[in-house]
């Protein structure tokens, strides 16, 4: 992870975005993400992830999170309301 994180964070000032895409398999733990999205967010990097996951709240500081629609009703627990899926993501 370490690792991971120095060669992101290297590569971050010839970047234009900073796309993450969490499957879950361990290499992105909730520090390791912090660190990323807070340091592409204080370059002017705008950062677009796909969670994967339920625990969207990890991403926070994301400029754009593209859930397919299961991982969004999973996200927030709501089945059919988009306006209300969409919204509770937002928060």
């Amino acid at each position: 992870r370490a690792l991971l994180l120095e060669r992101v964070l290297a590569r971050l000032a010839e970047a234009d975005l900073l796309a993450i895409s969490d499957y879950g398999k361990g290499a992105l733990d909730p520090d390791t993400l912090r660190s990323m999205i807070r340091a592409a967010r204080a370059q002017g990097i705008p950062v677009v992830v796909d969670p994967g996951r339920q625990d969207v709240a990890r991403f926070a500081g994301a400029s754009l999170l593209t859930p397919n629609a299961v991982e969004a009703r999973r996200a927030t627990g709501i089945e059919g309301d988009w306006s209300a899926i969409t919204t509770r993501l937002l928060e």
